[in-house]
This record gives structure tokens, sequence and C-alpha cells, in this order.
């Protein structure tokens, strides 16, 4: 199973696999541009923001890789699969921005909210009694679809 998000700026197709790596395809040639080892474990999730490819998997940590530095952030504190990520940026009215989170959801039943520039968990948000498997937003709402 693969799992893929597309960086329109750069043209690249970013596909992540049971086998932990991550792939960026030219969506030109066809061909791989760059591949590395993102997870210890297999990746069930990515999601690509500004210029972070957010990474996350069997393993409970997601891992943010900055596409320009290749600079890597870790956020811990889910203790099983996360299974969907998703980011909130919130700007001020002269359209600055004003924060930018983060959002995982897991098997375990929670959804943390992140702060990215940080690292650090804000708040973990507890309700379901089974692994949230999809989260949207939506007039002004978290949406989340879970096992239960």
């Amino acid at each position: 199973m693969t799992f893929s998000c597309v960086h329109e700026a750069h043209n690249l197709l970013f596909v992540g696999s049971w086998d932990k790596i991550v792939r960026a395809i030219d969506l030109k040639t066809g061909e791989v541009d760059r591949s590395f080892v993102a997870s210890r474990d297999m990746i069930k999730c990515l999601h690509l923001y500004d210029k972070w490819l957010f990474v996350a998997g069997c393993d409970p940590v997601v891992r943010a890789y900055d596409l320009t530095t290749g600079a890597v952030k870790s956020f811990e504190g889910h203790r099983s699969w996360i299974l969907s990520l998703k980011v909130l940026c919130m700007k001020k009215e002269d359209g600055t921005i004003k924060s930018e989170w983060l959002f995982s959801s897991s098997d375990d039943s929670t959804i943390r909210i992140w702060d990215i520039k940080t690292g650090s968990c804000l708040e973990e948000l507890l309700g379901h009694k089974d692994g949230i498997m999809t989260m949207t937003f939506a007039n002004n709402l978290l949406l989340t679809g879970s096992y239960d």
C-alpha cells in the first residue's frame, strides 16, 4: 500500500510506502528525483504544507522534513499508529500567519495538536473509543472519522 501527495510548485509526487521510504517523483519525467528512509516503520500517511513534508505511520512519531534545508523535526507523544495528518494555518486580518498547527490522529483514539514551529504538543483531544482514520476542517469545525 502506498500513500502520496503532490507538491505542485515543484512538480513532484511524494510517495510513502510500507518499505519506510519516501520517493519524490518528477511529474514531467516520471523519474525518481530523490528518495530517503523517512520512518522507523511502515508509512501510513503523508501531508505537505509549505516547505514541510510530514510523514507518519506504524511508528508513533510524526517526522517533518524541511524540503529546502533537509532538516528534520520529530513530534512525539502518540502511543500507537498515526493514521491521518492535517495542518491548520490561522492568519491575522492583515494576512500574516498567526499560528500553524499540525493535527495528527492515531489508533490510540486521540488527536494531538502540535505547534509546527516548536514541535510541542499543545493539546490532546479525547472522545473517540477507537482509532481515528480521517480528519478534515469545515465551517470552523474539526470533523473526524473513527473505527467506532
